[in-house]
């Protein structure tokens, strides 16, 4: 990364994100993940887009954040291994708007250690480096993608282990809502003081939801880009030690001081955030 000018680095979890940063040891490098709040990583994929079209170097080092719904382009992406549709999506970010002479780059690398999201998102690392060493692998190529995913769901995975769709064809959603589980672990919110010129903004706000003088799902929207989510052993932990004040049931206040411009959440095991 040290020898591009403008690359991305996207890896599979905020650990891998940290260490990272720490290896390339850029005080210009970017970082995106769940570690930064909404506003924030607004903030930066701004930056990020004003730096590619003045021509500046750009290194951003990010988790999957980055592969849905942001058009941005670098001219070389390193993408830690992960499942094929992921690898494909990572592409994306590479020569996106095709400005470059000739072609990008994308290098998929294997990391230091096996950690990655468990579940369905490991099966999919796994199923997809089979598939990329088979003879003739062509990542263009949609029967390579089609092979993917019928590896994925008719033998690493069961897509259904819940019985979501048994339930549903016998129309028992009260089961389904209690079943079904996009996160499956329960979170909690903690709000940040970002950007600092909007503190005295969200000190009114969270005296609002203490104080009921609005509905708390209106403070709670108009809260949302100063938000980060926990998940809810990492929150029931730093409320027990008093490292956070609850506005209110599932809602604290993260301390001031311990949010970092680039990092964002710090004193905190970074795969407690969701």
């Amino acid at each position: 990364m040290r020898g591009e000018r403008s690359a991305l680095a996207i890896v599979n979890t905020k650990r891998h994100a940290m260490e990272l940063l720490d290896a390339l040891d850029d005080p210009r490098a970017l970082h995106l993940s769940t570690l930064l709040c909404g506003a924030h990583r607004s903030e930066v994929i701004e930056e990020i887009r004003r730096r590619l079209s003045s021509g500046e170097p750009c290194r951003v080092v990010s988790t999957q954040v980055v592969e849905a719904g942001v058009d941005l382009d670098f001219a070389t992406v390193f993408r830690a291994e992960a499942p094929l549709d992921a690898i494909i999506q990572a592409a994306g970010r590479c020569n996106r708007e095709g400005k470059l002479d000739g072609h990008g780059r994308v290098i998929v690398f294997r990391p230091p250690d096996e950690a990655s999201p468990p579940g369905l998102y490991r099966s999919g690392r796994d199923v997809a480096r089979v598939v990329r060493e088979r003879p003739g692998f062509d990542p263009d190529d949609p029967r390579a993608v089609r092979q993917f995913f019928e590896l994925l769901f008719g033998v690493a995975v069961d897509p259904d282990r819940q019985g979501i769709q048994r339930l549903r064809s016998r129309l028992d959603f009260p089961a389904v809502a209690d079943r079904f589980r996009m996160i499956e672990e329960d979170t909690c919110d903690v709000i940040v003081d970002y950007p600092e010129s909007d503190t005295a903004k969200i000190d009114r706000l969270v005296e609002q939801l203490r104080g009921g003088e609005r509905r708390p799902r209106e403070v709670l929207r108009d809260l949302q880009p100063h938000m980060v989510s926990l998940y809810r052993r990492e929150y029931e932990r730093r409320l027990q030690e008093r490292f956070i004040e609850e506005a209110m049931p599932g809602v604290g206040r993260w301390p001031m001081g311990y949010y970092d411009a680039v990092r964002g959440i710090t004193v905190s095991d970074p795969e407690s955030i969701v």
